[in-house]
């Protein structure tokens, strides 16, 4: 379940400089090759989401144009356990839907031995 936590500067109510936080509902699959993300972020255009991965940390940031008065941001971080390859990470945001594929590092991806008779 998504949460939203509304929150201002210390010594200010000002609304203009309120936030409101909002953390999408993600569902994570995983197969031999990839990671896949998929995110709901409705409202926002893809030059206003950020994803970025550093010491196997994925963040995905994006933010609203304000409404009433809050201006409202989207964040959520994943640790990710597998490694990654950087070269092979994809996002791509379609109707309100985020998705992010990372592909496997090849060190951790299934490679199949064949075996020679002799």
């Amino acid at each position: 379940m998504s949460e939203t936590i509304t929150t201002q500067p210390s010594g200010g109510n000002d609304a203009d400089t309120a936030w409101c936080v909002y953390s999408p509902d993600v569902d994570i699959y995983e197969n031999e090759t990839e990671l896949l993300l998929v995110a709901d972020v409705p409202g926002t255009s893809a030059d206003r989401i950020s994803v970025d991965l550093l010491d196997s940390v994925l963040s995905v940031t994006a933010e609203l144009p304000k409404s009433d008065g809050y201006r409202t941001s989207y964040r959520r971080q994943f640790k990710l356990t597998v490694p990654v390859d950087p070269e092979r990470i994809t996002a791509e945001l379609k109707s309100g839907e985020l998705t992010i594929r990372l592909g496997k590092a090849d060190s951790h991806r299934p490679r199949r031995i064949d075996v020679k008779a002799s």
